[in-house]
């Protein structure tokens, strides 16, 4: 994360970049869907914040989800049993 964030002002609200690309678009609407400030519709915010992301090369969370592949090596293994265990 760099030391300074990004601020933006898009519909009539200003937002910080990194605080949004961390957000799945769900959260996003969920978030703000009834925010009397803002005066554009949540579907062309987050378009717009998306692309200024993208601009100055912040990552955006859905982004990085669908481009990491499924990473089964994570996974803990269930431990076997020893012939005396039983």
């Amino acid at each position: 994360m760099a030391a300074e964030n990004e601020f933006v002002k898009v519909g009539g609200v200003t937002f910080a970049l990194y605080g949004v690309a961390g957000l799945t678009k769900d959260e996003f609407v969920s978030m703000y869907k009834g925010t009397p400030q803002l005066t554009d519709g949540l579907d062309k915010i987050w378009a717009t914040l998306k692309a200024e992301c993208k601009a100055k090369g912040i990552v955006w969370k859905e982004d990085a989800l669908k481009e990491a592949p499924a990473n089964t090596d994570l996974q803990i293994k269930p431990k076997k049993k020893k012939k005396s265990d039983k």
